[in-house]
């Protein structure tokens, strides 16, 4: 897994406008909820190492979606990946792996995408193996 410090991942989302969301403590090394974030975790180290990417963090942030009947929802992505396009741009990937669709975390994701254009969102799936990728 890449090792950042929480500085680095400040300076990274306060280019972007982001900083606020970074939450006061970062555990970059926290263990993964199931198989499939820990099998994509691999795929996102290996393209790192491959050079297809920065850096790479698990649950790092939550981003504000909304409030509802008196409490405020947020939505926490699976994994967010830099990519850097040039030396002074880089494009920020939110994925989020599901093994099963539920309706509350799809209404989470498309209303964090809606409310953060800012961001790629991508919904990850494992069919037959093969990891499809799909746009939100």
């Amino acid at each position: 897994m890449t090792r950042i410090s929480r500085q680095l991942a400040h300076e990274l989302l306060k280019k972007v406008g982001r900083e606020k969301d970074l939450p006061k403590k970062v555990n970059i090394y926290k263990p993964y909820r199931n198989a499939l974030e820990r099998d994509f975790a691999d795929v996102l180290e290996k393209e790192r190492k491959d050079g297809f990417s920065q850096y790479w963090f698990y649950e790092c942030l939550s981003l504000p979606i909304g409030e509802q009947d008196g409490k405020d929802h947020f939505y926490t992505p699976d994994f967010v990946c830099f990519e850097m396009k040039s030396e002074n741009f880089f494009e920020i990937y939110i994925y989020e792996t599901k093994g099963w669709e539920r309706e509350a975390g799809m209404v989470r994701l498309r209303a964090a995408k809606k409310l953060y254009p800012e961001f790629t969102f991508k919904l990850v799936k494992r069919v037959r193996g093969e990891w499809r990728l799909k746009s939100v």
